[in-house]
């Protein structure tokens, strides 16, 4: 075969061997990167602590990996409320079923002889039969004061204007809480706090949102009839009572029920239920479920009154007014030492220091060369803008920038002419000085400072 024929055909070959590589190359499935280690410490006897992790100990890993995640309490506001949230404590506690404290101020005017509250879970209301929620209520002062025709006693119980009180879990919801949080923590990473009522003691107060006035209303004598003590209400069903259609005149019933009862501890769970009356507006209840015997299931339910859309006399809700925003920062306009070369320095207002007027010039010399001048300082110097404004022996070039008027030779020997203050400096101490701090970005007023303590009366005094 000739010689030609022979490099041809391997040349050819090694063409083909580089494309297969290619291919081979281009279509190898590229791994997926591996997933994040988990990095959780589960306690082990000292003989197993170097054996690999069993399923549970992976399934226990895992779970306490989704504990990570902090949690949020939205606050559900309403006009006028009274009362502030000043504090959220231990919410991302590994024990914040024990040691959760909500910390409510009285921002009002009058004060406050009873709250009712509750703390939904939010990620568990698919969990939870009809339009029930998932929740614990939180409550302050005495059980009458839920009826808010009740007059208040000074020497009752009672948050003054100004006065805080803390919120915390009550120790009948401490333990179901535990097993649930254990078994299910991504279950409660969205929760909810509202104020449900809140009673001044004169016979006024808040319901759900609304204000509420009842100074001018007579209460029958034998009025408040209980509401199915012992039912589930899964759905609005027909109420027949003063107009309300399938809604009711509710209220929290001053008396706690025994819907629930715990056979482990033999005892019934007290719960919260719902009574009517004549003078209340049209509202519906729902259920509250909560763990009567902490083992950790929503099996019993307390009353929840709420304002449906479809009881007649609903309101929507008023939006909460939004806050005007604070202004930002700024400098004052009166001290701004010139219109030409002056801007407010706001960068360092997140370290504390306030706004500051900061004003560079530049100018070129008789040699052509860049150099700093000395911005103009009308409200030091006086002057119009763009003439005036300047130091001793400095004049404004129409920019609002000085430039210095001496020259070298009107400075002693063996110094220089700094133009940047307008007089002369030794070699040495300008590079001491250097060393403490940098001259080229000098203000304003410290230039002007040291003008009038160098440059009275001669331009050459020491």
């Amino acid at each position: 075969m000739p010689r030609v024929q022979i490099g041809r055909f391997f040349f050819a070959l090694a063409v083909v061997v580089a494309i297969v590589i290619t291919l081979g190359v281009t279509v190898k499935p590229t791994a997926s990167p591996p997933p994040e280690p988990i990095t959780r410490q589960i306690m082990r006897r000292k003989d197993r602590s170097k054996q690999p992790a069993s399923t549970s100990e992976i399934a226990e890993l895992r779970s306490k990996a989704h504990g990570q995640e902090k949690k949020n309490i939205r606050i559900r506001e309403f006009k006028d409320m009274p009362l502030k949230v000043q504090a959220i404590r231990n919410l991302d506690s590994e024990t914040w079923h024990k040691d959760l404290q909500i910390e409510v101020k009285n921002v009002g005017t009058k004060p406050i002889y009873s709250i009712l509250a509750y703390l939904e879970f939010l990620d568990e209301k698919d969990k939870v039969p009809g339009n029930g929620v998932s929740a614990i209520i939180l409550r302050y002062g005495e059980r009458k004061y839920l009826d808010i025709t009740v007059d208040g006693d000074p020497q009752d119980a009672h948050l003054n204007p100004g006065d805080t009180y803390v919120f915390t879990i009550e120790e009948k919801y401490k333990k179901g809480l535990a097993i649930r949080h254990e078994r299910s923590p991504e279950s409660f990473k969205h929760m909810e706090f509202r104020f449900n009522l809140i009673s001044f003691g004169d016979r006024t107060g808040f319901e759900v949102g609304d204000p509420t006035d009842y100074r001018n209303v007579k209460k029958p004598s034998g009025d408040g009839k209980k509401h199915h003590a012992g039912k589930i209400r899964a759905s609005p069903t027909s109420v027949p009572q003063d107009g309300c259609g399938s809604c009711g005149r509710y209220i929290i019933d001053l008396e706690p029920r025994h819907y629930c009862y715990d056979q482990y501890l033999d005892q019934f769970c007290d719960s919260d239920g719902s009574t009517t009356v004549s003078w209340a507006k049209c509202r519906d209840v729902r259920n509250v479920w909560w763990d009567c015997n902490g083992h950790g299931e929503d099996w019993c339910h307390s009353d929840e009154v709420f304002e449906a859309p479809y009881c007649p006399g609903y309101t929507p809700p008023s939006p909460t007014p939004t806050p005007s925003p604070s202004p930002s920062p700024t400098c004052d306009p009166a001290t701004k030492p010139n219109n030409t070369n002056c801007f407010c320095d706001t960068s360092l207002v997140a370290v504390g220091i306030a706004p500051q007027w900061s004003c560079l010039c530049s100018y070129t010399d008789s040699l052509g060369i860049p150099a700093l001048g000395i911005p103009a300082n009308h409200v030091l110097n006086g002057g119009s803008q763009g003439s005036g404004g300047c130091p001793g022996f400095s004049a404004n070039n129409g920019n609002d920038c000085c430039i210095c008027t001496l020259n070298s030779s009107d400075c002693p020997e063996g110094t220089h002419l700094d133009n940047q203050v307008c007089n002369w400096r030794r070699p040495g101490r300008r590079r001491r000085r250097r060393r403490r701090r940098r001259w080229h970005r000098e203000s304003a007023d410290r230039v002007h400072a040291r003008m009038h303590r160098l440059c009275l009366g001669s331009f050459c005094l020491l």
